[in-house]
């Protein structure tokens, strides 16, 4: 369900299917557990976008978490991304270049592997789950 706004200025709400997402995390699922707070969350504040936020804007919920995970790690500021092939391959190569080391799970995604690569940084992969090897 996605609240939108009719003509006459009315809250209404529609059945969509969104064909531009995965679902890692189970939220698609019928059965899950927290599947009302999900349902009450998407209420509250719509389904978004997955999309970077300079491409559509952030809301508000994404730009609190953004300066949480700022003040966390004791940063000015912090950016969330939605998620995406293009996201991990486009966004690695401008957070590191040469003389960088990359330390990569061996089972990565290949938008990871591929950002990782085009950044020009030492890659170092290690057995999945065990970096200490």
């Amino acid at each position: 369900m996605r609240p939108i706004t009719t003509e006459d200025g009315k809250l209404s709400y529609i059945t969509a299917l969104n064909l531009s997402s995965y679902n890692y995390l189970g939220f698609a699922e019928s059965d899950l557990e927290m599947r009302d707070q999900v349902v009450d969350c998407m209420k509250q504040y719509g389904v978004s976008s997955v999309a970077s936020g300079t491409e559509v804007g952030r809301t508000a919920v994404v730009r609190e978490l953004e300066q949480r995970i700022a003040a966390f790690v004791g940063k000015p500021d912090a950016i969330v991304f939605g998620m995406g092939f293009a996201t991990n391959s486009t966004t690695i190569p401008c957070l590191v270049g040469k003389g960088a080391l990359i330390i990569s799970d061996e089972l990565n995604h290949a938008s990871i592997v591929i950002g990782a690569r085009s950044s020009g940084s030492k890659i170092k992969v290690f057995k999945h789950n065990d970096p200490i090897r």
